[in-house]
């Protein structure tokens, strides 16, 4: 039996965040959060930990509307479950303004980001330690 071709399951991968909502990437151990980057590039709105490359591209990218897809969680489950449900809320109370900002960060990082660049902070970003912030800081050395 045959299965389906790693093409085939790009495109239905595709298809299946272009009908969502939102997606949702709450990883505890993300380094980047490639799905997320594929939600952002078709449109949709995405929310990421607060850990992860991705949260660290937009900060860097996108500040302004950063704060609509980074989600900072604690290690306190309890606590997290009512960050996550509000950061819900706000994409499902008004999903259009949500995919208007989500076409808003594409633009935005459609501009300031190349495959090259974004592959380049991602390097970065993977060799990074965390601060007591939360957010990454780069490791000594050049890129």
């Amino acid at each position: 039996m045959v299965g389906p071709s790693a093409g085939s399951l790009r495109a239905v991968l595709g298809d299946e965040i272009r009908a969502s909502t939102f997606v949702l990437v709450p990883s505890r151990a993300e380094g980047f959060g490639l799905v997320g980057l594929e939600a952002i590039s078709a449109g949709v709105p995405v929310l990421v930990r607060h850990r992860s490359g991705l949260a660290e591209l937009l900060r860097r990218h996108a500040a302004d509307l950063a704060r609509y897809y980074v989600v900072k969680v604690e290690d306190d489950e309890a606590v997290n479950t009512n960050v996550w449900q509000e950061a819900l809320r706000i994409v499902l109370d008004d999903p259009k303004a949500a995919f208007d900002r989500a076409k808003d960060l594409r633009e935005i990082l459609g501009t300031k980001v190349s495959r090259e660049k974004a592959v380049r902070e991602m390097v970065e970003i993977l060799y990074a330690e965390p601060t007591t912030e939360g957010r990454l800081a780069a490791r000594s050395g050049t890129w």
